[in-house]
């Protein structure tokens, strides 16, 4: 009986050997596989860098026609809070505001009002300048030609953007990366994973 037995497994040694061999490779495959994928409770993060500026600008723009402005001249000052845009009417008046109140626009005035398209015509403006950056524009854009009265004054607001580039904060921020987007690493951010508890 222990011949026949030592005859068997002489016999089929390999071949057992074999399926255990294979037995442990399904087993370490299906491990990996499953460690590979995010849990439900993993949120994949993509991390960007952002500039944000830290000085204020002096904007002084012309009405061309009506309700249409375009940019004369801008100048950088030290303190946000020191931003004032100087506009004048084809009329010859002139009006000054702060950053805050061409920012926030009184939705309460009908389109109809004089005064509400004049300032809708300045902050339109004033996005393509270098106000535009405090006002959600992102830095790494530049300014737009067509929003100044003169090439003049577009070669000197280059030299404004490029002190406001130099002195701008930069931080980095995190955001969810929807499904949408694609595999990790898609854009010009990098991917993270933050692991739920």
């Amino acid at each position: 009986m222990e011949q026949r037995q030592q005859s068997f497994f002489g016999q089929y040694k390999w071949y057992l050997i074999g399926i255990a061999v294979l037995v442990f490779y399904m087993v370490g495959k299906k491990n990996n596989d499953e460690s590979g994928k995010p849990n439900e409770g993993d949120t994949v993060y993509i991390e960007s860098t952002v500039q944000e500026p830290t000085e204020g600008v002096i904007t002084q723009l012309k009405e061309v026609e009506p309700e249409v402005f375009k940019i004369t001249n801008e100048e950088v000052v030290t303190a946000k809070e020191d931003s004032r845009i100087i506009a004048t009417y084809l009329d010859g008046a002139k009006d000054t505001f702060t950053l805050q109140q061409i920012a926030v626009v009184d939705t309460t005035i009908q389109s109809e009002n004089k005064e509400y398209r004049r300032r809708s015509g300045i902050s339109t403006a004033i996005h393509y300048g270098l106000l535009g950056y405090w006002l959600g524009r992102p830095m790494g854009t530049g300014i737009n030609r067509s929003a100044y009265a003169s090439t003049d004054a577009y070669n000197r607001s280059q030299t404004g953007r490029t002190r406001m580039t130099n002195t701008a904060t930069r931080r980095t921020v995190r955001s969810p990366r929807p499904s949408s987007t694609g595999r990790s690493g898609y854009g010009s951010g990098r991917s993270t994973r933050s692991y739920g508890g």
